[in-house]
């Protein structure tokens, strides 16, 4: 063979080469994947059962209607299992799928889907054409995947989506994918008088039954079984210490209205003037120490009373207090009598 045709041989070949691969290059990058694509299995513990969401988005040229999901790690026993029975929905624990995986559509048609536990392949059905160069997501509820592998580790799931081709993706199984959360919340219980003094509005008279201003407590507890409010007065009534004389509490402990023209002293929760907030308990005067505020109510001595209640928690509950007096046309006059009442309380958790 002459120098000259061996020389044409090999460019000859040298084009074919070029051909070829020039053909190879052009289908390989024709060829459309599907895009952006995951599956989201909603327990990745090993050996657990999950629900499968899933998104993808189409390539420029997708109008088909096929859809597959496979699983090729999960071919039945101890390698995992897809069922066979697959619920298809748009939504997880009523949150649609394109809030979860951010897809603009849900799938096209009225799909339905089945699984080959063999396999490990779940295929749609139903489906009408999507549109080129769109995102969308599914949901498998029930028993999408029966059981996970039991082996940690990566694992894979493949989609194919309508005339795309197929991507794979790689999934994690994972000992244990749950945090528990724990906190703690403290009881609270917190008591704020308005005043620390409480006047009476006028002179005390032989003639009509006087009242203080009154002064407020406002309670705040988190005492899931209510509360307590007690007071106590070291004197046991109005005392004159420039007179040395003393007018003493009516009817410690039992209620009681007082008599105009006769000496009498009591404490009291008028009507109306109790307001719970926004607890979840009722709150309410103790029988001794309610009053319609006409100068009923009940003494105070040294031993702590209980003048109101409540059920359960308090935010911003308020009670109110008074105190009534009347004297007597021998009642020695003075203007230093005075008394000194504690008020305490307490959540009950």
């Amino acid at each position: 063979m002459s120098k000259l045709s061996s020389g044409r041989i090999r460019a000859a070949l040298a084009a074919l080469v070029l051909v070829v691969a020039n053909i190879g290059y052009w289908q390989m990058a024709s060829a459309a994947f599907v895009n952006h694509a995951q599956v989201m299995l909603t327990n990745m513990d090993s050996g657990g059962a999950s629900a499968i969401i899933f998104a993808f988005t189409t390539s420029s040229g997708n109008t088909g209607t096929g859809l597959t999901i496979s699983f090729p790690s999960y071919t039945g026993g101890s390698s995992g299992a897809v069922s066979a029975s697959q619920t298809v929905s748009t939504t997880y624990n009523s949150v649609n799928c394109k809030t979860i995986t951010g897809a603009a559509n849900n799938l096209p048609g009225t799909p339905t889907a089945s699984g080959n536990a063999g396999t490990g392949l779940i295929t749609y059905a139903s489906l009408t054409a999507f549109s080129a160069n769109s995102s969308y997501c599914g949901v498998l509820t029930g028993s999408a995947i029966t059981a996970n592998p039991t082996a940690t580790g990566t694992t894979t799931a493949v989609i194919t989506a309508g005339t795309d081709s197929a991507t794979t993706i790689g999934l994690d199984i994972i000992s244990d994918d749950t945090v528990v959360v724990s906190a703690t919340v403290p009881p609270s219980f917190t008591m704020a008088l308005n005043t620390n003094t409480d006047s009476f509005t006028s002179n005390l008279s032989s003639g009509s039954t006087v009242g203080t201003t009154g002064m407020t407590v406002t309670v705040n507890t988190n005492a899931t079984n209510g509360w307590a409010l007690w007071g106590s007065d070291s004197n046991s009534g109005l005392n004159s210490a420039t007179q040395s004389y003393k007018i003493n509490s009516s009817s410690v402990g039992s209620n009681t209205t007082l008599s105009n023209g006769a000496e009498g002293y009591v404490t009291g929760l008028p009507a109306g003037g109790i307001t719970q907030g926004s607890g979840a308990g009722t709150t309410s005067a103790t029988t001794a120490y309610a009053s319609s505020g006409s100068g009923n109510g009940s003494g105070l001595d040294g031993t702590p009373r209980k003048l109101a209640t409540s059920t359960g928690t308090a935010n911003g509950a308020v009670v109110t207090i008074k105190e009534y007096a009347t004297i007597s046309g021998v009642t020695p006059a003075a203007a230093d009598y005075s008394d000194t009442i504690t008020l305490v309380g307490a959540g009950s958790f």
